[in-house]
């Protein structure tokens, strides 16, 4: 059950020219735009998907356009809504090895999650020193292993 509105829900927003915002209060959601599609650093709870979509046509955004999703860290607050997008507009996703392992540990049975966190079909392989390039943008990865053993940080150029 999804709590009451007002504790979680955030408008969505430009930030800069090229990066928006479509988190919640507790959880972060970036749409970055290029010449060539859309990134979106992390994707969301599955639980707040509508949110998500609906996001993206309150700041002008075609969710078909994403072409990667970028996952920071390996929690199903992070990566649940991005099952959705590879499914839906077969966008590729991304994290760093460990945190796939942490996903889909390689002795635990192949489920793909539950209702409220499904797992993203395993994808692309993030490492630092080997940025991502979209259209007109790259993303640089930096490892950052602490919260879980692969996070990520993701530096790019905004446009203002």
């Amino acid at each position: 059950m999804i709590p009451d509105r007002a504790t979680w829900y955030a408008q969505p927003y430009k930030v800069f020219d090229n990066l928006y915002f479509l988190g919640t209060q507790i959880h972060s959601a970036w749409a970055l735009t290029t010449s060539d599609g859309i990134i979106m650093i992390d994707s969301g709870e599955a639980g707040r998907l509508e949110k998500i979509l609906a996001g993206f046509s309150k700041v002008g955004l075609d969710p078909s356009k994403v072409k990667y999703i970028l996952l920071g860290h390996g929690h199903g607050d992070h990566y649940a809504a991005a099952l959705y997008f590879q499914e839906h507009f077969g966008t590729k996703v991304g994290a760093s090895a460990a945190d796939w392992d942490l996903m889909w540990p390689a002795n635990a049975p192949a489920a793909a999650g539950d209702d409220k966190n499904p797992k993203p079909k395993r994808d692309l392989v993030l490492k630092e020193g080997t940025p991502l390039k979209l259209g007109d943008e790259t993303v640089n990865v930096v490892e950052i292993p602490g919260h879980t053993p692969g996070s990520l940080a993701f530096i790019f150029k905004v446009q203002d």
